[in-house]
């Protein structure tokens, strides 16, 4: 359960800011990319803790990918 919570929160904490940044940027967003944003911030505290121990261009490159793949 504390994990479905600690998800769900960083699921809201990557929606709300990719939306909030791309309606900064560009003015207009859809419900699809706030959608995008939270899986994104998943998947990137999954990164971060699975391979905390190597190197920070390794797990940047692997985050970008999956942003590439979701998006």
């Amino acid at each position: 359960m504390k994990l479905i919570k600690r998800y769900a929160a960083h699921f809201v904490i990557g929606g709300t800011g990719y939306g909030i940044i791309e309606l900064i940027w560009r003015k207009h967003t859809h419900w699809t990319m706030i959608l995008a944003g939270g899986i994104c911030f998943i998947i990137f505290s999954v990164i971060a803790e699975k391979l905390a121990t190597k190197p920070l261009a390794i797990k940047a490159v692997l985050a970008s990918l999956c942003i590439t793949l979701i998006e």
